[in-house]
């Protein structure tokens, strides 16, 4: 089956990943395993992917499996070069952790979004909050500790 036609993801201002049906493009795994290998080598110690969630602004290019196959590629592709992997602000995958090796979570204002539980209930401690408000950040800490 031919590649299908990348969606825009207005995030990012670009095309979401062009996947064909069970297989990621190649060139997406090397193009983004080089920018593993380079922060490896310059004694990063982990990486947050981004836009993950992609599927959810893809107008249906994107399914949730075509994302999380995305990601176990990265995750190995990152955890062999020994860095860690984190996932950035989509809680809703957050339950399949393990099965995509995310190892940590990054949650932009889940205090002011009241969602914080959302990620720690899947990673615990291994949560990095950040919020750009004083009241996001009183919820945070108020509701989960600090």
């Amino acid at each position: 089956m031919p590649p299908r036609a990348a969606g825009f993801d207005y995030r990012i201002g670009g095309p979401c990943p062009p996947a064909a049906e069970g297989d990621l493009d190649a060139g997406l795994l090397l193009r983004n395993g080089g920018r593993l290998d380079e922060c490896a080598a310059k004694g990063y110690r982990a990486v947050e992917l981004d836009n993950y969630d992609s599927y959810s602004r893809s107008e249906g290019l994107l399914s949730t499996a075509d994302a999380e196959e995305f990601m176990r590629l990265l995750s190995a592709h990152a955890h062999a070069a020994g860095l860690a992997v984190g996932q950035k602000n989509a809680s809703e995958p957050a339950s399949r952790k393990k099965a995509t090796g995310v190892d940590f979570a990054v949650a932009e204002e889940c205090g002011e979004q009241d969602n914080c539980a959302e990620f720690t209930e899947q990673f615990g401690d291994d949560v990095l909050v950040i919020e750009y408000t004083g009241e996001g950040l009183a919820s945070a800490c108020a509701k989960w500790g600090g």
